[in-house]
């Protein structure tokens, strides 16, 4: 009896090697039962805290949340390897969150972000070169990290999507700076050109990018290829600044670390695993690592910013 129990109970993650957790039988035999015996007509279960309704827990969404520890458990007990449920691993659920750690990180990430920019403030006069881009950088900066937030606070469509698209916003608008950047390096009178031209092409493959994925199926597979490719050359733009000014201006080390940490930091995208204690994973271990660099990269700002104020003195650029 005890060999079929356990031959059973390993039948219900039939589907597993071909497919995430909440397609093996493991986890849709209790989920059926959950739903048909508990949710009918009903959007709530009884009791429910109020931020949780706040959230968006509806009855299903219990179901689904109960149901997935009933199925980590029955992995666990037979020594089978834990799977991702509906895209996700498992998180315990801190306060409605979905990935607590994620949420924490995301908004340290935002809040760095805004220490940074206040520290430049501190040093850096408003008619700098480039004050306003720094600006910028910081709104759009902060505008992600909170969506970012958001999204992995509870996971619907809208936040999902609202997540991905201010994530390009932030590698488009870097690549634009790096590209203003650049631009101080040419002969005067093409400099407006230059950044002219790069707004214009970014923001037109910007929206082109937003419209595509919004009104097709959304494509992650291109959405990805987009961010990696905008986002290499935004880290080949600053590389070759840093190769020209490293002897000249000993402060670039900032951006040069800025963009081989980040890098490296990626390698936690490729090599995932389960939650530590169900709260930690490798994407949440990347916005960890990824908070002290936009302190840094506004340090970098207030020096190569006060430089250009200095030379731009000379030549009479604004």
């Amino acid at each position: 009896m005890k060999v079929f129990l356990t031959i059973f109970a390993l039948s219900l993650f039939s589907t597993t090697s071909a497919s995430n957790g909440d397609r093996s039988g493991a986890y849709q035999n209790c989920l059926k039962p959950c739903v048909n015996n508990n949710c009918s007509g009903v959007e709530y279960p009884v009791d429910q805290p109020l931020y949780l309704k706040a959230m968006g827990w509806d009855c299903k969404e219990e179901c689904k949340y109960s149901c997935m520890w009933v199925a980590v458990d029955i992995y666990a007990d037979h020594g089978v390897a834990c799977p991702q449920f509906h895209g996700k691993w498992p998180f315990i659920r801190i306060l409605g969150m979905q990935e607590p750690a994620s949420v924490l990180f995301s908004v340290l990430n935002g809040v760095a972000s805004i220490i940074g920019f206040r520290r430049y403030l501190r040093e850096v006069p408003t008619t700098t070169p480039m004050f306003n881009v720094a600006v910028l950088q910081t709104v759009v900066g902060v505008n992600a990290w909170i969506w970012s937030a958001v999204y992995h606070s509870r996971d619907f469509v809208w936040t999902e999507t609202l997540d991905y698209f201010c994530a390009t916003s932030l590698v488009m608008f870097s690549f634009y700076v790096a590209i203003h950047r650049w631009s101080y390096e040419a002969r005067v009178e093409s400099r407006a050109r230059i950044r002219w031209i790069a707004g214009h092409v970014l923001a037109g493959l910007y929206v082109t990018h937003i419209c595509y994925l919004s009104f097709d199926k959304f494509d992650y597979g291109y959405n990805m290829k987009a961010n990696v490719a905008v986002a290499l050359s935004n880290s080949v733009a600053w590389l070759w600044l840093w190769k020209q000014k490293k002897k000249s201006f000993p402060y670039f080390w900032k951006i040069f670390f800025i963009i081989v940490a980040t890098q490296i930091f990626l390698l936690f995208e490729l090599f995932d695993f389960p939650p530590l204690l169900w709260i930690l994973d490798a994407h949440s271990i990347w916005h960890l690592l990824t908070i002290p660099m936009p302190v840094l990269m506004f340090s970098f700002f207030k020096d190569d910013h006060l430089n250009l104020e200095s030379t731009s003195s000379k030549d009479k650029v604004p």
